[in-house]
């Protein structure tokens, strides 16, 4: 589900509107590009480039959409967004082999929140935290979508979450709403 509604995957049938765009009739180009512009992504996995230091990966969306420019505000964006994130600075010169799975866990947190998108879908955002800094980003998060008037789509098994969240439908209500026709 959050991949298709992050134009990651096609929709093969049926329509699907994101931030008022119809991703099922966008070419993949265009979709690419909405995604980068609107859509913040947390992935479970993380998916950051190991070549690049903490400071890059946060930068790589903003490289990607803006050819490369990076303007002052940007990386004062990336700091803030690493001091709300517990990233002390001798971490933003690191490459995520050399973090913990929760540092790294808050990396992807920070790249898919600091260009301010108004969608953000988070697989599983807490899985790799501790229990005391689980909340911590939880309510970053949502502090952030709140600020930003944006959407959080998150998807956990870890139900001492679900309670900070407008709604909340579990696995079985997904199932129900993906078969009816």
């Amino acid at each position: 589900m959050l991949q298709l509604a992050g134009g990651i995957l096609p929709v093969d049938d049926g329509s699907l509107e994101v931030a008022g765009q119809p991703l099922a009739t966008m070419h993949e180009t265009k979709r690419r590009r909405f995604r980068l512009a609107h859509v913040g992504f947390v992935f479970q996995s993380f998916e950051l480039l190991p070549h690049l230091t903490v400071q890059q990966n946060l930068l790589m969306p903003f490289r990607l959409l803006n050819d490369q420019r990076i303007s002052n505000d940007v990386l004062s964006r990336v700091d803030q967004m690493c001091e709300r994130l517990g990233l002390a600075s001798a971490l933003r010169k690191r490459r995520p082999d050399r973090l913990s799975q929760g540092e790294r866990q808050r990396v992807a947190i920070g790249r898919a929140m600091v260009t301010q998108p108004s969608v953000v879908l988070a697989d599983e955002p807490t899985g790799n935290l501790d229990p005391a800094l689980k909340m911590t980003i939880v309510k970053l998060l949502l502090d952030q979508c709140r600020e930003n008037e944006a959407t959080l789509v998150m998807a956990t098994h870890d139900l001492s979450c679900v309670d900070r969240f407008d709604s909340c439908c579990d696995t079985n209500t997904l199932v129900q709403w993906e078969t009816q026709p």
